[in-house]
Parts: C-alpha cells; sequence; structure tokens
C-alpha cells in the first residue's frame, strides 16, 4: 500500500504524541476546510499544527508539505521532503506538522500534502484578523 489516503486534517496550538497510539491536542480550532483561525495581529509568525488523520498504509515515502496564500498563489510555508515511514501495525495513520510561518493579510490559504512528488491531499483553512 502507498502513503495513507488522508480522511481529514485539524487544525490547533499544539499537538502532542502520548503513546498508546494517543495524542494531544491543545488549542484546537476545528476541521478543515471550514476553519476559520482569528489571529491578533499579522505582524508576527502564526504558528499552527496540521494533524492529518488517514488510513493504513505500508512502507516508507517522502513527504512535503506546502501552505500557499489562495489570493495571491504565493508559498507561506513549505518543507523539503522528509522520509515517512509508516506503522504497518496500526489502522489508521497520524501526521503532525507544527509550523510557524508569517502570514501577510487575512484570507484563503491552502495546506497541500507533497508525497513522492506527487500532490495526495489538498485542503483550504481561513485566517481572520481578531476584531
Amino acid at each position: 500500500m502507498p502513503f495513507p489516503k488522508i480522511d481529514a486534517c485539524l487544525i490547533c496550538d499544539i499537538a502532542r504524541e502520548e503513546g498508546n497510539g494517543k495524542m494531544s491536542l491543545l488549542g484546537f480550532v476545528g476541521i478543515t476546510p471550514g476553519v476559520d483561525l482569528f489571529v491578533p495581529t499579522f505582524e508576527f509568525p502564526i504558528g499552527i499544527t496540521f494533524v492529518l488523520v488517514g488510513g493504513m498504509s505500508t512502507g516508507n515515502n517522502s513527504a512535503s508539505f506546502k501552505v500557499t496564500d489562495e489570493k495571491t498563489k504565493r508559498i507561506i510555508f513549505e518543507t523539503p521532503p522528509m522520509p515517512t515511514k509508516v506503522d504497518e501495525s496500526k489502522a489508521r495513520s497520524v501526521f503532525a506538522i507544527q509550523t510557524a510561518a508569517k502570514y501577510p493579510q487575512p484570507g484563503k490559504y491552502r495546506l497541500e500534502v507533497i508525497v513522492n512528488r506527487d500532490p495526495v491531499f489538498s485542503t483550504t483553512f481561513d485566517l481572520t484578523l481578531k476584531p
């Protein structure tokens, strides 16, 4: 089986692996695409953690993650390809990507997951200036 099909993307402040297949999420915001993060300012980097939940898989892959501004198509955040090893004994796969990036303005942004140079998942989220 290739890289697992991603079923959901959760957004939170911090995700921490706890063992026994559990993960603690701090500052849970929601499940994309219906997520609107309210931020106090766009002057500083904004920390966002993406938790990707998928099905069973096997083998090793190379994955990278990219966030782009939907309006301008400008890349906000991008990782180099990273090796991923899926635990074949588990029925689900969970990947957490913790980011800190400077977003230019309120608006819609797109997260893409690229595996072995092929896009495998895409979703959007919104950033809104906190009133």
